[in-house]
């Protein structure tokens, strides 16, 4: 048997549903305020519909200095398709110890 609410009990739900809702957006567009300069650049960056792009991310280790910054250890293949994040493919320089 269905429970029958009153409209002043419904209306609280609703209101506070609302201003749950409210705060989360507002707490979200306040940490992505940072993002600001970054959004007008993201399809450049990211490519736009039916579009790859592919990027080489070297990773450094400044405990061991050459002239480039330091000792490149891993890198990986940041790939963008259709304007969203595909993934990032890490591979360790020295490749498997079965290759050597």
């Amino acid at each position: 048997m269905a429970k029958k609410y009153s409209k002043k009990s419904l209306r609280a739900v609703y209101l506070t549903l609302f201003f749950i809702i409210l705060t989360f957006i507002l707490f979200t567009l306040s940490s992505l305020s940072g993002l600001r300069f970054f959004i007008p650049h993201y399809f450049s960056i990211a490519g736009g519909p039916f579009n790859e792009k592919n990027y080489l991310v070297l990773f450094q280790n400044n405990n061991e200095l050459r002239p480039t910054g330091g000792f490149i250890s891993a890198y990986g293949i940041l790939k963008f398709r259709n304007g969203l994040f595909a993934g990032l493919e890490v591979n360790d320089v020295f490749g498997d110890i079965a290759d050597h």
